[in-house]
């Protein structure tokens, strides 16, 4: 066997290329307890974390809280096609403010998880809202609803870029739907 003199720690040390198993077994450890001793603590692990997984997994999942409708904003202005659009409203008396940074959202698609998009609100140039209505709901009994709403939540003077705006107006519309309109 040939030593190797390792400078930094002032001693010798053994060099050869064997298995570290013989290393241990010529060391005086004993090299199946090192081996026994890992295959069980393996177990062990494997065991409590499926076990632990398997609590997780049979309780039931709350939907209740999860959103049905999504928003998606548009810096450019979106006008669907006519023979898609069941009703259209205008909202001349909802202020939107711009934001601090950035382009205003022109548009705000509101649609479901499979993309199937229900109502369309768009920003005209006169600073009036339009609303595109491209699924079978009623939107008019809810616009007084959804003019209250705009006014509490400030949409006229929330200026952040995602949440001011018209995406302030898309969520208070998103809310009213997913409460009032769909089950």
């Amino acid at each position: 066997m040939k030593r190797l003199f390792v400078e930094g720690f002032g001693m010798c040390m053994p060099f050869q290329t064997a298995h570290s198993l013989t290393l241990l077994s010529r060391t005086g450890l004993n090299p199946r307890f090192y081996l026994s001793s890992f295959i069980a603590s393996l177990f062990i692990l494997l065991t409590v974390s499926t076990l632990a997984y398997g609590l997780d997994v049979a309780e039931p999942i709350d939907t209740k809280g999860l959103s049905t409708l999504n928003v998606r904003l548009s810096s450019k202005v979106i006008h669907p096609p006519q023979e898609l659009v069941v009703t259209t409203f205008n909202l001349p008396d909802i202020a939107i403010a711009k934001p601090m940074v950035g382009p205003p959202s022109k548009s705000a698609i509101l649609e479901n998880d499979q993309r199937h998009r229900m109502v369309v609100l768009t920003s005209e140039e006169s600073g009036n809202i339009k609303v595109y209505v491209l699924d079978n709901i009623d939107l008019a009994p809810y616009l007084p609803s959804l003019r209250t709403l705009t006014a509490n939540r400030g949409c006229a003077h929330d200026r952040m870029t995602i949440t001011g705006g018209l995406g302030c107006v898309a969520i208070s519309l998103k809310e009213i739907i997913e409460e009032e309109i769909l089950p």
